[in-house]
């Protein structure tokens, strides 16, 4: 373990905010053209952004009361003289197998030429302002019971004026310090980001929506009893549950030969299923134009279900919802999960462009190693040779910052299963990185309250 220490930058969130559930800002500031790197550390999480584009996704997870920090690289994305750096932090605050219960905060700081020169919490040529994430629904049902919340969204045609404009209109909130963290740095390698587009359109189809309610699954992250406040909404708050709005339509496909993944267009309450090449961890990353008021509605899965993708065959909410006005858009998850299947359904009176649909990959970033069985395993046999392809893939999907029990549903660090994965790190990669950062997370907290 080492200790980092940040130069200028202090811990900050919203006045008073900081234990509030599902309660999320976006930071940001400016920075001029040229080489500069970032040194952030969130809770729970957090997600940048540079002139609209994502380019992480982090913190690394630590052990009760530490916090990793991740140094990136700004410069090959800092093309304009002045580039807004956005990053949206999670404060989810309710206890899961993902991200330790602990008081929302950022802390970061912008390095040029050896000094700083935006930092949290201080003011410097340029500090970092907030607003709060009004765009993303807060009182919404939890992902799974394992994980924090499933995502939906509104925008407008100014969606990214804060990520991309530096003279956007917004409400700031008041940051204070929050505090003292205990900051270690990450170790781990970073994880790989690359865009995957989808392969194939496997089916279209029309739907037709019904508005009545309808019952949810009882399960343990909807039929939360009134007061574990701590483990998220009870259902009589819930202002939203995803798979029930994609649950109220009746799907009949109507196209279901396969044809290439080209730019389209949705009719009025119709859909279209994506094949990805294969399945893969990431973030749902799409480009579309809505012509009226829409509600685009997308449901993940990694297999079929009778030629379909079903919100039951797992126990979580695998369907994200934008609420988009008329206007372009460019559109990417916040959480990462597991997927082949991405249905696109546009629910709306009007037209739905559809120009892109992919995956931006969140994944062990195997470049980083060169070693000879990271690529292939070089039998004769063709069905060797796959099921190799297949425990690498597993590997690269579970192995980010921890050794994780499933990429989707979980995301959890177990001892038992990091056992065998640890002897995969070593035999893919000569190296035990991910597997000491591991246990190291276990070893710092001596001792827990009650």
């Amino acid at each position: 373990m080492q200790n980092f220490t940040f130069k200028k930058a202090v811990p900050v969130w919203e006045s008073g905010k900081e234990d509030e559930t599902n309660y999320n800002l976006v930071f940001r500031t400016i920075v001029p053209r040229g080489g500069a790197t970032i040194a952030v550390a969130a809770s729970n999480m957090y997600q940048m952004f540079v002139g609209g584009k994502m380019i992480a996704e982090g913190p690394a997870r630590a052990g009760h009361g530490y916090y990793r920090v991740d140094e990136i690289d700004l410069g090959k994305y800092l093309t304009e003289d002045e580039n807004i750096v956005a990053i949206y932090v999670n404060g989810y605050n309710i206890y899961n197998f993902d991200r330790i219960k602990q008081s929302a905060f950022l802390c970061a700081e912008v390095i040029k030429d050896g000094e700083i020169i935006a930092a949290t919490g201080v003011s410097l040529p340029r500090g970092f302002e907030a607003k709060y994430h009004s765009d993303r629904l807060r009182k919404i049902v939890r992902f799974s019971y394992q994980r924090a919340f499933a995502e939906c969204y509104t925008y407008d045609e100014n969606y990214k004026d804060f990520e991309c404009k530096t003279d956007a209109e917004f409400c700031a909130v008041t940051l204070v310090r929050t505090g003292e963290k205990n900051f270690i740095t990450r170790e781990v390698p970073y994880p790989c980001y690359d865009e995957i587009g989808a392969e194939k359109i496997i089916c279209r189809g029309s739907v037709k929506f019904h508005d009545e309610p309808i019952d949810p699954v009882q399960n343990r992250y909807i039929d939360l009893p009134e007061k574990l406040a701590h483990f998220g909404y009870a259902k009589s708050e819930l202002e939203m549950i995803n798979t029930d709005e994609a649950d109220k339509g009746e799907y009949t496909p109507e196209i279901t030969a396969e044809t290439a993944a080209e730019p389209l267009t949705l009719e009025p309450d119709s859909y279209a299923i994506y094949a990805l090449p294969s399945e893969k961890t990431g973030f749902i990353t799409l480009e579309v134009c809505a012509d009226e008021k829409c509600e685009l509605i997308v449901v993940f899965d990694e297999l079929l279900t009778d030629g379909d993708v079903s919100t039951k065959r797992f126990s979580i909410q695998n369907a994200v919802i934008w609420n988009l006005a008329p206007g372009k858009y460019s559109l990417i998850t916040n959480e990462p999960c597991s997927m082949k299947y991405i249905k696109v359904i546009n629910k709306s009176d009007g037209k739905l462009g559809v120009k892109k649909v992919a995956l931006t990959e969140f994944a062990f970033d195997t470049a980083r190693f060169s070693l000879p069985e990271m690529k292939e395993l070089g039998s004769t046999n063709d069905n060797l040779n796959r099921i190799y392809d297949a425990a690498a893939e597993t590997f690269r999907q579970n192995t980010v910052d921890i050794y994780s029990d499933c990429p989707t549903r979980e995301r959890a660090g177990w001892l038992c299963d990091s056992f065998f994965t640890s002897r995969v790190e070593h035999f893919l990669t000569g190296k035990s990185v991910v597997e000491k950062n591991f246990l190291e997370n276990f070893i710092y907290k001596i001792g827990f309250d009650d």
